[in-house]
């Protein structure tokens, strides 16, 4: 039986926020740092390059009316012929019981692990990964736990774009980084979902078109977007707790996030602070590197 030390509310917060506004500052000095920006507007003309969009805006001379506009984009040609043959297969498992009666029950795992693939279009969901690796250098799937979706929660994939994506510098692995993540525009709609409680600390970045006693819904407040940040870091705070024995109470300590941390919060507002529940203790993305 474990009674966690708490310290008082006062000292909590304090420290609480000393640790946000560290961790704010720090993501924001690396996001906006010159070395980020490069690499958004490079990720940007490469889409455009892709897109068969760039070169137009690539032409310093008056063109003539007679200036064929036809052109050959073999950027895309290439991507899209190599994204689907790097793709174009899906892994195959195998569960194994340890002990030979649990391997009936264990087949279903396998079959859950077939269905879970198809249900999350991963098939989909890897080409396009690898197409972002080839045209923007890195592609992410971000993988999840949802608790509520369905019944009972489920296991989810995301896609990530990664000009929304950060890390810490001087990390050429994602998995090797002590903290990475994703700064994005979400709009307040998102807040109003996910947290309603925090809705009404949290300011739009853009201007409030509406009167301050008005009520959001969708055709009041529709273009209202809020930059969220979401930040998977390694924490080695330790928490003290009493374990009571049968005739006395020992002091121990343990790792308060053993396996990471997860923090999502605004500008201004923290809106989730939470331990990262896998075990693995690596980053919740799976990069694929061009």
């Amino acid at each position: 039986m474990g009674i966690f030390k708490r310290k008082s509310k006062e000292d909590k917060s304090i420290d609480q926020d000393k640790f946000f506004k560290s961790l704010r500052s720090m993501v924001d000095d690396v996001y906006n740092s010159g070395e980020y920006q490069e690499r958004r507007r490079n990720m940007d003309r490469w889409l455009k390059e892709y897109n068969g969009k760039w070169w137009a805006e690539d032409i310093t001379y008056k063109r003539s009316p007679k200036d064929s506009l036809v052109f050959a984009n073999l950027i895309f040609a290439n991507v899209q012929h190599n994204a689907p043959l790097l793709t174009d297969n899906r892994p195959t498992w195998y569960v194994r019981s340890r002990n030979s009666f649990g391997q009936p029950l264990v087949d279903i795992y396998s079959k859950c692990l077939e269905y879970l693939w198809d249900k999350e279009e991963l098939d989909h969901k890897s080409y396009l990964a690898v197409k972002d690796s080839m045209i923007l250098s890195l592609g992410l799937i971000k993988p999840y736990f949802d608790p509520e979706k369905d019944d009972y929660g489920e296991l989810c994939f995301d896609l990530v774009d990664p000009r929304e994506f950060v890390c810490a510098p001087g990390y050429d692995d994602i998995w090797e980084t002590p903290w990475c993540g994703e700064v994005k525009r979400l709009p307040m709609s998102w807040i109003l979902e996910k947290y309603p409680d925090k809705y009404d600390e949290v300011k739009p970045d853009t201007k409030d078109i509406t009167n301050s006693t008005e009520k959001w819904d969708e055709t009041t407040q529709s273009d209202q977007w809020v930059t969220v940040y979401q930040i998977w870091m390694k924490d080695d705070e330790i928490e003290e707790y009493i374990e009571e024995m049968e005739e006395e109470k020992v002091k121990k300590s343990q790792p308060k996030y053993p396996y990471g941390r997860i923090v999502t919060y605004t500008k201004l507002v923290k809106l989730d602070d939470r331990p990262y529940p896998f075990k693995h203790g690596k980053p919740p993305y799976i990069p694929f590197y061009g």
